[in-house]
């Protein structure tokens, strides 16, 4: 986490002292959930804004491979996406 310096409307820090007071959050800790959520939906909005990167097979991806048109094992798929999360799938890992 790194530390900024920010300018806010007198009210609004008004509010988030009022919402401070009845929830027993700090401050920063509402500032932090309100940019979070804030980016969260940016994020939402810059994707739906961006033109689709990938075809309606690439998205229907899991099946066949489209470059090589070979069948993938999926749960073998699914094992490594779990593995770069660090999640294990099976007690023999």
């Amino acid at each position: 986490m790194k530390r900024y310096q920010v300018y806010l409307n007198q009210i609004s820090v008004s509010v988030i002292d009022d919402y401070e007071k009845l929830t027993k959050l700090s401050r920063s800790k509402i500032i932090r959930y309100l940019v979070d959520s804030a980016s969260e939906q940016l994020i939402a909005l810059i994707r739906s804004k961006e033109p689709g990167k990938t075809y309606l097979m690439d998205q229907l991806s899991g099946f066949i491979d489209l470059k090589t048109n070979k069948k993938l094992d999926l749960v073998s798929g699914i094992d490594d996406d779990f593995k770069r999360m660090r999640l294990n799938t099976s007690n023999l890992s």
